[in-house]
């Protein structure tokens, strides 16, 4: 059960509306959650059409009432009803209101003393039960509170003793500044003192205009928040101007493609991200993390994020999907170690996952265990469909395929190809799995980065060693061995084959980043100015789709970040455009 407060120090600015948003996308996710209005002055949740009970319902000062009147627990769940199904997912929502908000309950809760409630009355206690009490009774995966605006008497239950994490919500002006600080510092203060637990924060600017701000007033405001209190990321919800307000419509529900359910979806994807209980929040978090190395050039290990994926893997320690995306991680990383543990507990979970054997392999290349990494592409083609015994002859080989691939110049061609023969690629068994198609790119790339030019050529242009039939379909396997093979040939001779670039240019596929530079690089050297600005173009606007996550830039032949690779991209354009410019993997390593 994780649970999160909506406050705000000001009212008008959405909260309640926000509240219910995120609520029904959570239930609509299939979420079971549990709504509670603790905004008992001005309620307002059950006015929400979603969130009404068909009839008044008692709720939190009714409960509290009876507690002080009679000194015992109440029973929770006559305080507690489950509102309409939404979504068909199997989600649950249920709503604790602040009351039958009749003339009993103004006069309940205008007898409230809550100062006397926690002094002596046992109020703190109370509460916890009630939290221990939504946790037994029904198990939700979220508590959402509708805290009251200002500094008032339930501000530091809603706040500091139930949340795990509290959504701040602010118009950026100077009353909702000052009026925040306290709010923040008392909150950010309990993890040292009070109940000695981290609170985590979720600043959010909503109900903000939309409008042309050429005088950069909100960048501004923003600004002097993070200096004041220190608020990091943030949100923005703007300002929606319609007569349908007047309805109190669930965005999310009736207006999914609007931008404002879209803010409000993002908000509950931030949210669920912190809740480490929450499968589709780790993912989140994991491929988050994944972008931020990628993004920022300094990026740094902290002793926190290191404590959350201690956390994950303790928790999902039986989860393939979550242990995978650690391992891959890691693997970024350079913490090779934890990665090949993790791929093994993958392939111990789910063994029907064959193909992982090629990304532990890789991992394993990566450690210097050639000897292990081979196995692993061994065990793989093994577990290929319809092995026959032209196959088999392949894994009797004395030199396996990765000191054939890696270590060529030591091995021949010509032994390697004795254990095909056309029936056998023609089934097409090899040269149709990108997979292993990455394995036979890899030692290309490598030698190119290295300058071993020879090297890379004799690879490539495997020339008359093989059978016809056999020689299409190692080069099929190869994927893009033309553009490898005109670099390598750049490389060695000094000069760019146009005929060579035109050639290479019709086999590289027109999708992705790296494949648009690509192609850029080549049409430049076969002539094609006009054609290798386009690509260069269409390769900064494939990097969207790229999710933050590395690229790899052909003009290092290495892994690049989205900043880097954007920095590449401009090199070339202006080569392209007459600069007397070259791409760095041609460059002695000096430079």
């Amino acid at each position: 059960m994780y649970v999160i407060t909506f406050y705000s120090f000001k009212g008008g600015v959405g909260r309640t509306m926000a509240l219910v948003n995120v609520a029904a996308e959570l239930v609509r996710r299939g979420r079971k959650v549990l709504v509670v209005d603790f905004d008992l002055e001005a309620p307002g949740l059950e006015t929400y059409k979603h969130l009404r009970p068909p009839q008044p319902h008692p709720g939190v000062v009714e409960y509290v009432t009876a507690f002080g009147r009679t000194r015992q627990v109440p029973n929770l769940l006559d305080y507690i009803y489950e509102a309409k199904r939404l979504g068909k997912k199997g989600g649950r929502l249920w709503v604790m209101p602040a009351g039958r908000r009749d003339r009993a309950y103004r006069a309940a809760l205008a007898s409230l003393d809550w100062t006397r409630l926690y002094r002596d009355e046992g109020g703190f206690f109370l509460f916890e039960d009630i939290k221990k009490g939504w946790e037994e009774e029904l198990k939700p995966d979220y508590v959402l509170i509708d805290s009251r605006t200002g500094d008032t008497d339930v501000l530091g239950i809603c706040t500091r003793q139930l949340p795990d994490s509290v959504v701040l919500m602010f118009t950026p002006n100077e009353q909702n500044l000052v009026g925040l600080e306290n709010v923040c510092r008392d909150i950010r203060r309990e993890e040292a003192e009070g109940l000695k637990k981290a609170i985590r924060l979720h600043f959010v600017a909503s109900n903000v205009p939309d409008l042309d701000d050429e005088n950069r007033i909100l960048r501004s405001h923003l600004r002097k928040f993070d200096s004041e209190l220190n608020i990091g990321r943030f949100l923005v919800i703007h300002r929606h101007e319609t007569l349908q307000m007047l309805d109190q419509p669930v965005f999310t529900l009736h207006r999914p493609r609007s931008r404002l359910a879209r803010e409000y979806r993002r908000l509950v994807d931030l949210l669920i991200m912190h809740n480490s209980v929450d499968r589709e929040g780790t993912v989140r978090y994991l491929r988050r993390l994944e972008r931020e190395r990628a993004l920022r050039q300094h990026w740094r290990y902290t002793r926190a994020v290191k404590d959350r994926l201690e956390e994950i893997e303790s928790r999902f320690s039986s989860d393939p999907g979550i242990l995978l995306q650690l391992a891959r991680w890691f693997q970024g990383q350079g913490d090779l170690g934890a990665a090949l543990q993790l791929f093994d507990r993958v392939l111990t979970l789910k063994p029907e996952r064959q193909d992982l054997l090629l990304d532990r392999g890789r991992c394993r290349r990566q450690t210097g265990d050639k000897a292990g990494a081979a196995d692993d592409l061994l065990l793989y083609l093994h577990s290929l469909p319809e092995v026959n015994d032209e196959q088999e002859r392949l894994f009797d080989l004395e030199e396996n395929i990765v000191t054939a691939l890696e270590e060529l110049f030591n091995a021949s061609f010509k032994e390697f190809f004795k254990a095909f023969n056309a029936p056998v690629l023609g089934g097409g068994w090899i040269h149709q799995n990108s997979a292993l198609s990455a394995w036979c790119e890899t030692p290309a790339a490598s030698l190119i980065r290295e300058r071993r030019w020879k090297d890379a050529i004799r690879y490539l242009d495997i020339g008359n060693e093989a059978p016809k039939d056999v020689k299409l379909a190692f080069l099929n396997c190869l994927g893009q061995r033309r553009f490898y093979l005109a670099m390598a040939r750049w490389g060695e001779t000094g000069t760019l084959s146009p005929d060579l670039c035109w050639e290479a240019a019709d086999h590289v596929p027109s999708t992705g980043a790296a494949n648009f530079q690509r192609l850029s690089l080549l049409y430049w050297g076969a002539g094609k100015k006009a054609a290798a600005l386009a690509n260069l173009d269409e390769a900064l606007a494939a990097l969207d789709t790229a999710r933050g996550f590395p690229v790899i830039s052909c003009w290092t032949f290495r892994e690049a970040s989205v900043h880097e690779f954007r920095q590449h991209c401009e090199e070339m354009r202006r080569m392209i455009q007459g600069e007397p410019l070259q791409p760095a993997f041609l460059r002695p390593a000096s430079s």
